[in-house]
């Protein structure tokens, strides 16, 4: 075989196959996306399938964003910060939950904020 026919062949398809697979990754879809998040905690829907949001406004665009909170903070924002006004650092989530469409996944409480 020809070093020719072999990266017609063999080299061509394979590369275009891995640029593929990579525009399907994660982050085409914004999930998985280090940032902040500044909102009032709040506890919605009835037990036993309450929810931890962070209620977060949008001036630009007009609008009120709620965002899911998962992960090992949300029983800690849930039982100390509900209906206060705080800033969480973390990643962007898959919205477990069907009425909400925004997740967020904090990895810590980065101030409180007054107000």
């Amino acid at each position: 075989m020809s070093m020719f026919k072999f990266i017609q062949y063999i080299c061509v398809p394979i590369l275009l196959l891995g640029t593929g697979v990579q525009g399907c990754s994660l982050h085409r879809t914004g999930y998985g996306e280090n940032g902040s998040i500044t909102g009032i905690v709040r506890v919605v829907g009835n037990e036993p399938f309450a929810k931890v949001v962070v209620t977060d406004a949008d001036p630009k665009a007009g609008m009120v964003n709620n965002w899911q909170i998962i992960g090992p903070l949300a029983p800690e924002l849930r039982g100390k910060w509900q209906m206060k006004k705080v800033t969480l650092e973390g990643e962007t989530c898959k919205p477990t939950a069907p009425e909400f469409k925004k997740c967020f996944q904090p990895s810590k409480i980065i101030n409180l904020v007054k107000g």
